[in-house]
């Protein structure tokens, strides 16, 4: 098989099935979430850490526990910038999504079919209390991850 050929069957997912990639195996994004944990999905684990300006955490996916939820506080009138580093393979992707708490609407959704990594910005004008998720476009992905948090007054 040409490398040409190779690459488009990798990347059309031709001859996946479930587990192997295919588009049917990704994860779906939520456009609503509860922040009541026995109404989350059963494959979004909450953490308690919680995340706030200027901060960071270290975690883990481990097969299916690959996304992962935590509490966020940011100051009102900055750009909230979030950094996911996952030190998977690459081909699990990646998706980072911000939402308003309580209310649990999406504020943010940022995915990179393509890497392990991604980064979002957020203008937070009067919020501050947020839930962000982190997670993996397949089912199952293994491997530790880096969530960093920065914080800067919005520019008037």
């Amino acid at each position: 098989m040409s490398c040409r050929l190779a690459w488009l069957v990798l990347a059309l997912g031709v001859g996946c099935g479930p587990g192997e990639g295919s588009a049917v195996d990704h994860r779906p994004d939520l456009q609503l979430i509860s922040a009541q944990r026995e109404e989350l999905p059963p494959w979004l684990r909450p953490t308690d850490i919680p995340l706030s300006c200027d901060g960071s955490a270290r975690g883990r996916f481990s097969g299916a526990d690959s996304a992962h939820l935590y509490p966020l506080t940011a100051l009102p009138g900055h750009e909230i910038t979030i950094r996911f580093s996952g030190g998977y393979e690459w081909t699990h992707g990646a998706a980072v999504a911000l939402y308003h708490a309580p209310s649990g609407r999406l504020a943010r959704l940022m995915r990179n079919p393509w890497d392990s990594r991604v980064t979002t910005s957020y203008e937070s004008e009067d919020e501050q209390s947020f839930l962000l998720a982190v997670y993996s476009l397949t089912w199952e992905a293994d491997g530790p991850y880096l969530l960093e948090i920065e914080c800067r007054p919005l520019r008037r």
